[in-house]
């Protein structure tokens, strides 16, 4: 193996990839000797979107107006179907007409938004 570790720092140097197998019977094993590889992940993992439910547009606007403004006076199988953005709005609104016109920016306000969705 002291063989195997020098011909690994050779390709090192030159930044050539070594993949090594061993095979007895139905054992065997696999080195790889790779030159380092950085990986920068640009996206972060758990991104938070943006849904605009504190200043939706227009079209949003009217369709929540027109079609689910009265989700109380909804059946259930018609309930179960309503948009989670809906909801969402409805409880900012609903948040925010308790606290004179204010939209919820601390997050113990916004933990407040979602406790009414609960």
């Amino acid at each position: 193996s002291r063989e195997l570790c020098e011909v690994a720092r050779i390709c090192a140097d030159r930044s050539i990839p070594l993949i090594a197998l061993h095979v007895h019977g139905f054992f065997g094993y696999l080195r790889l000797a790779l030159p380092e590889h950085v990986v920068v992940e640009s996206h972060p993992a758990h991104a938070m979107l943006d849904l605009r439910v504190l200043a939706p547009p227009a079209e949003l606007r009217s369709l929540v107006a027109d079609r689910f403004a009265s989700l109380a006076a909804l059946p259930d199988a018609e309930f179960s179907h309503v948009p989670y953005v809906v909801l969402l709005l409805h409880a900012v609104e609903e948040w925010s007409a308790a606290h004179a016109g204010a939209h919820p920016s601390s997050y113990a306000q916004k933990k407040e938004v979602r406790a009414l969705l609960e």
